[in-house]
Formats: structure tokens, C-alpha cells, sequence
């Protein structure tokens, strides 16, 4: 669509991958920019295999999988403060010019912050609520984004608000929205546990564990690169691997599952220990929810520990679903 287009969109940039969705329409790439070399690249054959090399104000990057694939230097932040950094505000209008090609868009925007770090909301805020110039490679013309109104949600909320929302933004009867429900959020650097009674958050029932799933899985390729040499698995690879159970090596399968649990057990036994001072057996909870990108990597521990305990739908995408489906609702 070229021309002006107004849209609620939700964006969830986590450590590991940014989410985007408006109606009709997702998003999902790698949260890892790159620096530019265009003489290694064919922009127009970029464009068709899906790569994204974005310009905006702060500079010129690959993003995504072109970073990964075509950048010597790479930028994943993964601290507290990334939120204030160019690279970060790249991510974010990279997700939204996924959505669309309209040359002048008017967004209204939900996204989240980790509990841990709710309290830095307003400074996202006011980096993201102004009039933003991006370029595209191969886009004929430059994207002006104005971003009128944004609301930042505790990430937890938003995977709640995924169970307990329809599409539409009403609520759903059931436990989830009239009852007591227990949420461990499982991301690639902080894990939250958090309680909502009738979807209020209870405070002093909410803890952050300042280690996601991004350190036991460093571990866990240190151990299969020693172990088969010359995989030099990263990153991404990594969380993939794991989820199969096995790697190719010298065009062999090589099955990684045992690897994988003597590093995940005592990553899963910290959750449980943090959560077990939050809720002792979580008897009181009407439901226990699992989310987040490493909910089924670790989510079966969980479970086999907490029998009303379940993995939400499609957990990858439930905070930026949560974040849509509470758009529709604030701004109908």
C-alpha cells in the first residue's frame, strides 16, 4: 500500500527477536543490527530473501538476518539502557515499516517493557512518540512515521491479556480474567514471575530474576562446539538446536538433548526457587501460565512441577499478541 495509512501496531522487542503485528498483518526478525557494507550486498536481491537494510535519522544498518549474514560488527544490546540507544529505536521502526509500505503512516502503539524495568517507561515513551524519516533499500520513496499515542504494558500483563482477551479486545469469562493467575515469563535476559487477581497485577506477589534463557544457552554452545568441533554454533542457533534436540555434523545427526537438560535442570530449578518464595506450592492460583521465548525450552519443568501449569498459545507471539488485542480494546 503506498500512500497514507493510519494503524494500531504492536511491537515487542525483545532480546532475542522483534515482533510486530497490526490487523492482517505480522512480523518477526532477529534483534540484531549490523553494519552496512554495500559493496558485499545486491540490494534488490536483498529485498526478495527478506533482508532489511534501514536508514533512519541515528544512521544506515542491516537488521535481522542480513546482520547476521552479511555484518562483521554486530550490535545485540543487552542491558537496561538499550532502550534509550539509536539501535533500539532502529529495531522498533524497522518492525513497523515491515507492516507496511506506506509513505506516510500514523501509528498508535502498544508495547512492554520487563517488569524489572517498568519503572523506565516514560523515557520510551517520549523516544517513540514523535515524527520518525525512515529508508528502506529498494523502496522508492522514504517513510515518514508519526507515532501519536503509545502505552507501554508490563510484559507479563501482555501474555496474560493474550489468554484473557478475544481479538476483538473484550474480555473472555474464565479463570483467567475472574480468577488468581500466576505467570512465569521466560525471556532471553530477565525471567519475571508475576500474580494478577481479576488481571490486576498484585505487586508484592512480582519478582524479576536479572538471568533469561540467553545465559544458559551461551552455555549450552560452549559445550556442543567442544564436544563436535567446528560447529561454532551462536545466538539463534543455539535456542534452534535446542528446540530440535540434535545437530548435522558431517552430515550426521548428532543428538544434543543430554547437553542441553545438564544446563537447563539447574536454570529451571533457579525459576522454581524464585517462584516457590512467591507462591510456596501455588496451591492459591487458579491457573499458572508459562510465556515467552523460552517457555518451551523450559516449560516442561515447570509443568512437571505445577500440574495446573500450561504453556500459553504460541508463546513467542504472546506478548505482541497481548499488546494488539489490548489496542483494539484502549483505542477500539
Amino acid at each position: 500500500m503506498i500512500g497514507g495509512e493510519t494503524m494500531l501496531a504492536a511491537i515487542d522487542v525483545g532480546y532475542s527477536h522483534t515482533k510486530s503485528a497490526t490487523d492482517g498483518r505480522r512480523a518477526i526478525f532477529p534483534s540484531v543490527l549490523g553494519e552496512v557494507q554495500q559493496s558485499h550486498l545486491d540490494l534488490e536481491m536483498a529485498e526478495r530473501n527478506g533482508y532489511i537494510q534501514i536508514e533512519t535519522d541515528d544512521g544506515t544498518w542491516f537488521v535481522g538476518d542480513a546482520a547476521l549474514e552479511q555484518s562483521g560488527l554486530r550490535t545485540r544490546r543487552q542491558d537496561r539502557r538499550w532502550i534509550e540507544s539509536p539501535e533500539y529505536l532502529a529495531l522498533s521502526l524497522a518492525a513497523i515499516t515491515e507492516l507496511t509500505q506506506a509513505t506516510g503512516i500514523t501509528v498508535e502503539l502498544v508495547t512492554g517493557l520487563p517488569v524489572a524495568y517498568f519503572a523506565d517507561r516514560g523515557t520510551l515513551k517520549e523516544r517513540l512518540m514523535k515524527t520518525h524519516s525512515v529508508k528502506r533499500a529498494n523502496r522508492r520513496r522514504g517513510q515518514r512515521i508519526e507515532i501519536t499515542d503509545v502505552v507501554i504494558l508490563p510484559q507479563g500483563l501482555a501474555a496474560v491479556l493474550s489468554e484473557a482477551l478475544d481479538v476483538n479486545g473484550k474480555i473472555k469469562s474464565g479463570p483467567i480474567s475472574q480468577g488468581t493467575v500466576g505467570l512465569v515469563d521466560v525471556g532471553g535476559h530477565t525471567v519475571n514471575v508475576a500474580t494478577f487477581v481479576e488481571l490486576r497485577e498484585i505487586a508484592r506477589q512480582t519478582a524479576s530474576i536479572d538471568a533469561g534463557l540467553w545465559g544458559p544457552l551461551t552455555e549450552i554452545g560452549k559445550r556442543v562446539n567442544a564436544a563436535y568441533p567446528g560447529q561454532e554454533l551462536r545466538g539463534h542457533e543455539i535456542a534452534e538446536a535446542v528446540k530440535r534436540g540434535f545437530i548435522r555434523h558431517y552430515g550426521e545427526e548428532r543428538d544434543i538433548a543430554g547437553i542441553a537438560q545438564d544446563v537447563l535442570k539447574p536454570f529451571a530449578r533457579q525459576i522454581l526457587a524464585e517462584a516457590s518464595q512467591v507462591w510456596g506450592n501455588a496451591a492459591r492460583l487458579d491457573v499458572l501460565l508459562i510465556a515467552g521465548g523460552g517457555a518451551e525450552i523450559v516449560g516442561p519443568a515447570l509443568i512437571s512441577e505445577y500440574p495446573h501449569a500450561r504453556i500459553v498459545q504460541n508463546p513467542q507471539w504472546a506478548n505482541v499478541e497481548g499488546y494488539l488485542r489490548f489496542a483494539r480494546r484502549h483505542w477500539g
